[in-house]
């Protein structure tokens, strides 16, 4: 039988059960993965920290919109400061992007995700001079890798969730 928007016969309005839940079951699949890229970040945000002898590295995520998520990175040496600096990462035109502004720049440098896989972020910025590469590996619930990748240093830094 036709469906009222339109001449097809449409999958709702069979009398064959197996048809429509089939035809719901697909619907909701396509629906579930139309989820925007932007929702699969949810595990970078929180507090999270990276002990090196005396000095303690934290990073801390929180989302600040529906595209994007800020955080500020800092490390202590004691109760001395002495490294900050500010993120961002943003979807747009279906790319995630991470901005990052040092104390003493006036402008952002930007890296593009190259990865694919929504556990690992890859973000890239081959006119940067280190890192060119800015990598956030998830790795369980309460740890984060990260990697500061240039031409001929790499830094690793295994982050804990507090």
């Amino acid at each position: 039988m036709p469906c009222a928007l339109c001449p097809v016969p449409c999958a709702l309005q069979t009398n064959n059960p197996t048809m429509r839940k089939a035809f719901i079951a697909l619907t909701l699949i396509s629906l579930l993965s139309c989820v925007p890229e932007s929702n699969r970040l949810d595990w970078i945000e929180g507090r999270w920290s990276f002990e090196e002898g005396a000095l303690i590295t934290y990073e801390e995520w929180e989302q600040s919109g529906p595209n994007e998520w800020t955080g500020l990175g800092y490390s202590m040496d004691g109760s001395d400061s002495v490294f900050i600096e500010r993120m961002r990462i943003s979807l747009k035109s279906d790319s995630l992007y991470f901005h990052v502004l040092l104390p003493d720049e006036e402008n952002e440098k930007q890296f593009v995700n190259i990865s694919s896989n929504p556990e690992i972020l890859n973000f890239y910025n081959p006119e940067n001079d280190f890192p060119i590469n800015i990598v956030y590996e998830k790795i369980g619930t309460d740890s984060l890798k990260v990697g500061l990748i240039g031409l001929d240093t790499e830094m690793i830094l295994n982050f804990i969730r507090e």
